[in-house]
Parts: C-alpha cells; structure tokens; sequence
C-alpha cells in the first residue's frame, strides 16, 4: 500500500471515530450514572470515618454537645423527592427506639445531640438502618452501621 493511499485510511478512521463519538455524546442523557448509593455519618458538620469492615462499619463519637447535630446522609445518583425512606434507630437488643422520615432526595436525616446523647445508653451502641421507597416496592432493610461512644 502506498503512504499515499495509507494518509487517507488514516484520516478516514479518525473521522469516523470522532463522528461516532459525537453521536453517543449526543445520548448522554440516556445513560444511567455509574455509581453506587452510600451514605456518609456527620457529628455537628464534620464527617465520622468509620472503623471496622464493610458488614459493620463502626462510627466512634469523642463527645456530643446539646447543641451537636448528628446527620445520616444517604445518598443515591438517582433522587426522588416524592420518594419516601425511613431510618429506624435500634438498641443493642434489636429493638427499635426512634424512626426518622424523609424522602430519596439526598437531605440528610438530623438528631439534636441532646437527643442523641438519651438515644446512647452509656457503653451502648446505635444500629443505624435504612430503607427507601422507588415504585411500589420498599427496598430490603441496609445496616448503615454502629454508633458508638469513645470509652
């Protein structure tokens, strides 16, 4: 093959590669996120990185002031705002002791650090769960994780 004849293939690849391109840019919108729903856990503003592993991840608290604001934040890539989730606080025994409400449109659940000072029992924990609503379903039940105090 000549380099003549080789320069135009060359080309015509390149723009039929680019012109491909640009029409699945233009389906963008089509396209589902490519991410997964998480949540983050917040003392008062600031992010609480969890220990532990994946099936229970272990949020350590220092100290709550009254005036602290706890936050559950789930968060998924797909918000529904007429699309109601509930959070349900358990004890240690599996008994739930306060239920939240709220809708799949990525605000964040909130405790006073009045209230969540009584919900921890001393050298107890708080199994936090979650669970949500899309269509008619409600999803299964997820272990967001266990609040604990520092001892």
């Amino acid at each position: 093959m000549k380099l003549k004849h080789l320069k135009y293939l060359l080309i015509f690849l390149s723009l039929h590669c680019f012109g491909l391109n640009i029409t699945n840019a233009n389906n963008y919108k089509s396209a589902r996120p490519d991410t997964i729903d998480f949540w983050i856990i917040k003392l008062n503003g600031k992010e609480i990185i969890p220990s532990g592993n994946f099936k229970e991840r272990i949020y350590v608290i220092e100290k709550v002031s009254d005036i602290y604001r706890f936050e559950i934040g789930y968060y998924t890539d797909t918000p529904c705002p007429n699309c109601p989730s509930k959070i349900e606080l358990r004890n240690d025994k599996g008994l739930v002791i306060k239920k939240l409400d709220g809708t799949f449109d990525n605000s964040p659940f909130q405790i006073s650090g009045t209230e969540l000072k009584k919900l921890i029992p001393e050298n107890g924990k708080l199994y936090i769960y979650f669970t949500g609503k899309k269509g008619k379903e409600w999803r299964q039940w997820i272990n967001l994780g266990v609040v604990t105090f520092n001892k």
